[in-house]
């Protein structure tokens, strides 16, 4: 194996790495920012209501 296949080998990982690295991202966009943030603030807010302390304020 001579320098240039190396490289290339090399790149392909890179390649592989930054694709996983995108569907991650796009997993926390879509998911985390969409859906679970959602969930938590009205949980939040129902303890709030009830008045129950908020250990997550100052965080």
């Amino acid at each position: 194996m001579d320098a240039i296949d190396i490289l290339v080998n090399e790149h392909r990982h890179i390649e592989r790495v930054m694709d996983v690295l995108e569907r991650a991202a796009h997993f926390l966009v879509t998911f985390v920012d969409g859906s679970h943030d959602a969930k938590e603030d009205e949980v939040f807010q129902a303890i709030t209501s009830r008045g129950w302390p908020q250990p997550w304020v100052g965080r």
